[in-house]
């Protein structure tokens, strides 16, 4: 049976192996009620911010600034996280990038590594009402090219459950996130080894209040690692003709494979394809078919535009323009979320969906974009995007009561001298920017639309 596994080839590998780790058997039976959702996220001395930086999250987060402020990087800082969530041999904190150059430990500090230390901080909300907040310093020895958990608190509301303190000791260069704490918490003090998995505490110690906080954020940290699903600014161009893959169908950050979904969601007659189809249908007017064939005992297809689902006419993806080619993974993954395929409570990462389109269809990514955010299986739907149209046509969403306006959440990033910073945006019930919209966000046009006129008043005036 196929099935659409929603993770890089990495990430599915990671969940094989979470599976058998040494967990509590309360914990492990109340894995589906214990489930916590990211409701924010703090970063100090991260690219470039580095004073402490806060995203503020809805189910539909937009991120706006102008180049080179840290859109991406902050936009890639929930995929970073929970591709920290596994074991790496060096780091315990390790940035996704859409290069291939491995990370030296150094390259997501502020400033190159002028200081040593990241600073993260996570909010998980559990209904109805619990808040869970975690805080790490993650530090880097530098000679070594070794990155680690040196200071970790969790925090119920007010309260901190338990905290680690690294215990300065020299780092094991076989084991180096496996180290000696000092743990404080409602049973008192002691020292401990702890291992962590990337940023996830795995405690084998006896039962205790500082282990059941190190459980509870290790179970929070897994769940929410499984529920990401990032593309990147890049995606896939697929092929003109292709061979069925049977197995491993994963959808990556370039959005390789989207075809392959689309192609199996058409063998097996599933709402999927149709849906997708309808989307292309009411942005462009065409409509995706799927044609179909063998050659040599591999079964073949091509996914292809045409004007009806019978017109000989039928342009495959590859050729029907980049635009066509980027924006259909971001379709696909959105529907996949609305049928309810990527579980519950899945977090959505797109950088500029709109890319390589035309402004008109700008409206439509953002209309789609709040049509995911408010699918039952309850998503976060998380854009970096420069559109002012993708914004107007959420705008509209919103005055439209079609979402409300608390369910967007705005983060404009501007870049200072020192370092850059993140500024929260709300929409009123008509679907207004608050006053922290900053004026310069969208002024090209009209400025330069003002110059054009100026210049021929001054020209017809001669």
């Amino acid at each position: 049976m196929e099935r659409y596994a929603g993770k890089t080839l990495k990430n599915a590998s990671r969940s094989a192996g979470r599976q058998t780790a040494n967990r509590p058997l309360h914990l492990r039976q109340q894995d589906k009620d214990a489930c916590m959702n990211l409701s924010r996220m703090s970063v100090e001395n991260y690219r470039a911010f580095n004073e402490p930086a806060t995203l503020s999250m809805a189910p539909l987060t937009l991120i706006f600034g102008q180049n080179n402020a840290g859109k991406s990087s902050l936009a890639r800082l929930l995929p970073s996280i929970a591709n920290s969530c596994s074991v790496n041999e060096r780091f315990s904190f390790i940035p996704v990038t859409t290069s291939d150059w491995e990370t030296n430990g150094r390259d997501f500090l502020y400033g190159n590594g002028k200081s040593p230390t990241l600073r993260l901080k996570l909010w998980f909300q559990q209904p109805p009402d619990i808040q869970y907040k975690a805080t790490y310093e993650i530090s880097l020895l530098a000679d070594r090219e070794v990155s680690f958990v040196s200071n970790l608190i969790i925090e119920l509301g007010d309260r901190i459950l338990a905290e680690l303190i690294w215990s300065a000791e020299d780092i094991s260069k076989s084991h180096p996130h496996r180290n000696r704490y000092r743990m404080k918490s409602s049973d008192g003090e002691q020292d401990a080894i702890i291992e962590f998995d990337g940023l996830v505490p795995r405690h084998q110690g006896e039962t205790s209040a500082c282990k059941l906080a190190l459980d509870n954020l290790a179970l929070a940290l897994d769940t929410f690692a499984d529920r990401v699903h990032w593309l990147g600014p890049l995606r896939h161009i697929p092929d003109r003709i292709e061979r069925r893959a049977f197995r491993g169908v994963v959808l990556n950050s370039t959005g390789k494979q989207a075809t392959q979904v689309l192609a199996a969601s058409w063998k097996s007659k599933s709402p999927l394809f149709g849906r997708v189809s309808g989307w292309f249908e009411q942005a462009l007017g065409q409509c995706l078919v799927c044609i179909d064939g063998a050659f040599d005992g591999d079964e073949l297809f091509s996914i292809a535009l045409s004007p009806t689902p019978t017109s000989s006419i039928r342009v495959p993806i590859a050729d029907s323009g980049a635009g066509i080619a980027q924006v259909l993974p971001i379709i696909v993954l959105g529907m996949l979320a609305l049928e309810g395929a990527l579980g519950e409570a899945p977090i959505l990462v797109f950088e500029n969906p709109e890319l390589h389109l035309h402004d008109s269809l700008h409206d439509d990514i953002g209309r789609f974009l709040a049509q995911v955010s408010t699918a039952a299986c309850n998503p976060i739907v998380i854009a970096e995007t420069h559109s002012e149209n993708v914004l107007l046509a959420i705008e509209l969403a919103v005055a439209k009561k079609e979402i409300d306006s608390d369910k967007v959440a705005i983060n404009w990033v501007r870049a200072t001298h020192e370092g850059s910073a993140v500024e929260a945006v709300s929409l009123d019930g008509t679907g207004t920017p608050s006053s922290q919209w900053p004026r310069e966000a969208f002024e090209t046009a009209s400025n330069q639309a003002k110059k054009l006129f100026i210049l021929r008043q001054g020209s017809s005036g001669r």
